[in-house]
């Protein structure tokens, strides 16, 4: 799978044009280069003045900011007003009114004039962020761009150690130009290694809580009277807790990640929740029989013995498979909501009342990125995956199951992905590389399972040892995952001729 994946990967990064094939993000940079000319003179005595195309430096523009989002949301007034008024006939005597502070105003007149008055002052407050990005410091923040002239420069560039401090003029490959957050770019360094302690307890705390919430809505599940559907519900019951954790759990993790950590775009953010949600679904959701009710002490027990979780895998894992049956099961009703897009489609019906259909459609788009992006699937994919492979050969007919989830995820995501939702920013398979990565993790927790159902099912140990030594297969696998391919980046023989195949070297975006 890794070698059928590099030259997609290579294709990938060959197809990336300028000037983000040719432009690096870089980081920490010193309060003394913080203006364009330092960035740009900094790197020019690097590599040559002729290798240096431009270097911009990213400004503190909260407050300009601000005042294009109060004109946004004013242009959206406007709208609304105005469609109101094209629905009342252009009847001058019902155009749209409002209360504005103690008297009541022509709506479109005064959304018009408030645009107008927002529209100068931006002006204004632009025109003083670049008189004063002049000087190094000030607007200026310590995270730039910078672009070269050829890919090749742009590599070499990307691999150079700049000082020994690992925390000044860090680079690397910059994000899609329409998914940089930018306020994450131009805050303090300080404030955000604050707000990600902060952060990182938050997460700490949502999967201390994870299993205890789990149990009780179990409880509450299995409490309830179903009447004529009790025997449909006493099958669906057991796994009520663990799909409204794990239905919830993206939207929460999302929400920490946003507001308490650096993130530079909304590609790597999905990314981000990927990996948490590989770690929490393998521990939650895969292991969760055997971590029982307390995560706490399954990690005590094997700390003071760590041989004991082959007897902990092997003597309760096994006796889950009806639960990961019924819970696979319920993942196919998921699917197939999905695909009707209902959210999408409600956000639509609000909104198409206010603006009409063509704004109504561009504001009901994307679809909900906590539970609907990149990042929750493909988690999503990689635990119905590791399922059909950790409990095959205990209950064969959880494959069967597995199989029908991708058959049905196939169907509605390749409809979804190409014909019905917008394209989002591709990182060019960092997502698939992951995946590939946790499903090795997860083949090793199928040799350790197998091995202890072994050791307790047969009359002596050699059965348990073969299976056992299938581990140091698994691991030469996951080293050579990670050790023989080099895929971030193009090699150098490649750069030439893609900077040859390059129709523009350089310059600016159109």
């Amino acid at each position: 799978a890794r070698a059928a994946f590099l030259p997609r990967r290579f294709r990938w990064l060959r197809s990336m044009r300028a000037p983000r094939s040719t432009t690096l993000l870089v980081e920490g940079i010193p309060p003394e280069r913080q203006c364009d000319a330092e960035l740009l003179a900094f790197f020019g005595g690097m590599f040559g003045k002729g290798a240096v195309l431009e270097a911009f430096v990213v400004k503190d523009t909260t407050c300009l900011a601000s005042m294009l989002a109060e004109k946004e949301a004013v242009g959206n007034s406007l709208q609304q007003a105005c469609h109101k008024w094209e629905r009342a006939g252009k009847d001058p005597a019902r155009r749209p009114q409002h209360l504005q502070l103690t008297k009541i105003v022509d709506s479109i007149d005064y959304f018009t004039q408030r645009k107008e008055e927002i529209a100068c002052s931006a002006k204004a407050e632009r025109a003083r962020i670049l008189a004063e990005s002049a000087v190094a410091g000030g607007v200026n923040s310590g995270t730039g761009f910078v672009t070269f002239t050829s890919r090749a420069d742009a590599t070499v560039a990307l691999g150079m150690e700049y000082t020994a401090d690992l925390d000044q003029w860090t680079v690397s490959l910059p994000p899609a130009l329409d998914s940089i957050r930018w306020a994450d770019l131009m805050q303090n360094e300080n404030a955000g290694a604050a707000r990600a302690v902060l952060g990182i307890g938050l997460i700490v705390a949502f999967f201390v809580a994870y299993l205890p919430t789990m149990v009780c809505i179990n409880y509450l599940a299995k409490s309830v009277d179903a009447g004529p559907m009790d025997l449909l519900w006493s099958s669906l019951a057991p796994t009520a807790g663990l799909t409204v954790m794990v239905s919830v759990q993206p939207t929460i993790m999302i929400c920490i990640f946003r507001r308490f950590f650096t993130l530079r775009d909304d590609a790597w953010a999905q990314h981000r929740l990927l990996r948490v949600l590989l770690i929490s679904d393998m521990i939650f959701v895969i292991l969760v029989t055997a971590v029982g009710t307390s995560a706490v002490g399954f990690l005590d027990e094997i700390v003071r013995n760590p041989l004991n979780v082959f007897d902990l895998l092997g003597n309760r894992l096994p006796h889950a498979t009806h639960f990961y049956m019924n819970y696979i099961t319920l993942q196919w009703a998921f699917k197939a909501f999905n695909l009707t897009r209902a959210t999408t489609f409600m956000k639509f019906l609000v909104w198409r009342r206010l603006y009409g259909d063509e704004i109504a459609k561009g504001m009901s788009e994307p679809e909900d990125q906590d539970s609907d992006g990149p990042g929750c699937r493909s988690a999503r994919s990689v635990c119905a995956a590791l399922i059909g492979i950790i409990f095959s050969t205990c209950s064969p007919g959880i494959s069967l199951l597995v199989f029908i989830q991708f058959v049905f995820t196939r169907l509605f995501s390749g409809y979804l992905l190409c014909h019905a939702e917008t394209r989002k920013p591709d990182l060019g398979g960092v997502f698939w590389v992951d995946m590939l990565r946790f499903l090795l993790i997860g083949l090793g927790t199928y040799v350790v399972m197998m091995s202890g159902v072994l050791y307790h099912r047969s009359k002596s140990s050699w059965p348990s040892l073969l299976a056992a030594s299938a581990l140091a297969y698994v691991w030469w696998a996951q080293y050579r995952f990670e050790t023989q391919f080099r895929w971030q980046s193009l090699p150098f023989a490649e750069l030439r001729q893609a900077d040859d195949d390059s129709p523009s070297k350089g310059g600016r975006a159109e």
